[in-house]
């Protein structure tokens, strides 16, 4: 809040649930308990929160930017999973579109109906992207593989981690044949294992410099 003071702004700002509930004003700002979002989104040119669905939804469905700040619970899995089909629409160069492919998605929808539209993503379930939760090795290969042009899939087996007749292993192998992976180990690729954001980048860029 200090470093918008003395700028022609408003801020409006929710103090925690312990807090005692009177609003406060000082210079250019508001604190109060509570806020409903309906009386400031539609007059807000920013958002700053901890990442929750509710507000992060409601801001973005608006059109408004985000400036997230995970502190826990699933905030860090909600805006991972939607980062990374970002990513891809952006490296893509996929125009964002406002189809309807799933039911549980609010903030990133337009990002995550113009990979569906493309064929990059599946979600899920029937109408169920499962935002929140968390993007594995094995799913990020297997959407890389769908995104990116000249991947294609690959038979057998190159890791001895991949169970018999598992969806992910053509993609998995498409990413060791063109040494855009290497796996989590010899022979092992850990595809249970959560996708970091570093990980992710590193992907990325050596699929690009391929």
């Amino acid at each position: 809040m200090d470093a918008f003071a003395g700028d022609p702004v408003h801020v409006v700002a929710s103090l925690p649930a312990e807090g005692d509930g009177v609003v406060r004003r000082r210079g250019n700002v508001t604190l109060a308990r509570f806020v409903p979002h309906s009386l400031v989104l539609d007059r807000a040119v920013c958002v700053v929160t901890h990442g929750g669905m509710g507000v992060t939804q409601k801001a973005l469905d608006r059109g408004i930017p985000v400036s997230a700040v995970p502190f826990g619970r699933d905030q860090f899995e909600v805006a991972r999973r939607i980062e990374v089909a970002r990513a891809v629409a952006r490296m893509r160069g996929l125009a964002p579109t406002r189809g309807d492919h799933f039911d549980d998605v609010g903030a990133g929808r337009n990002v995550v109906n113009t990979l569906a539209e493309a064929g990059v993503i599946e979600g899920c379930a029937p109408r169920r992207f499962c935002p929140s939760a968390p993007v594995t090795r094995a799913q990020a290969a297997s959407l890389l593989v769908r995104a990116l042009p000249g991947l294609n899939p690959v038979g057998g087996r190159r890791f001895s981690d991949l169970p018999g007749g598992y969806v992910h292993t053509p993609a998995i192998n498409a990413l060791a044949a063109d040494r855009i992976t290497r796996g989590c180990a010899p022979r092992r690729f850990c595809p249970a294992r959560r996708m970091t954001r570093g990980q992710l980048a590193s992907l990325l860029v050596r699929a690009l410099d391929r």
